[in-house]
């Protein structure tokens, strides 16, 4: 299991318009703000079950980097992550070094599990939330592709 180039962020706020706010004081600009859900990222699974959630989302390009900040909106992983952590970094992206499919196959044969699958998305055609915090202390997202080139 190698995890490749790191490429984002997440964070999990309370409040979307302030946390925007506060990056804007430090030079982060050019916020691109989507409401996510069913129709934006159809096709999910939680805990291998078929499943949706409901998120705000702003994301900024920084470099290589992209900080992502997620607003729950429905009962998810993120909100789970608000009530028990408070706001803070959730996670971070990569793009596995051998590709999703074997990084994913390494993964679940050393006995982890994903928490969300998606493959047909408006930003990427796969990513999972892999089951990484009592290891870590956040989780880990990894892509099939990655956003911004459309590699596989």
């Amino acid at each position: 299991m190698k995890l490749g180039q790191v490429f984002q962020v997440g964070i999990v706020t309370d409040n979307l318009e302030n946390m925007v706010k506060e990056f804007e004081k430090f030079g982060l600009k050019d916020w691109e703000k989507i409401d996510f859900g069913p129709d934006t990222i159809p096709g999910m699974t939680i805990n291998d079950e078929p499943g949706d959630m409901t998120f705000k989302g702003a994301m900024c390009k920084h470099g290589n980097m992209e900080i992502e900040l997620i607003e729950p909106v429905s009962d998810s992983i993120f909100k789970d992550w608000l009530n028990e952590h408070g706001p803070g970094i959730h996670h971070l992206a990569f793009k596995p070094e051998d590709g999703y499919e074997t990084f994913m196959k390494d993964f679940r044969a050393n006995g982890y599990k994903s928490l969300i699958d998606v493959f047909d998305g408006k930003k990427t055609c796969g990513f999972s939330y892999l089951d990484t915090f009592s290891h870590l202390g956040f989780y880990i997202e990894v892509h099939k592709t990655l956003p911004e080139n459309g590699e596989s």
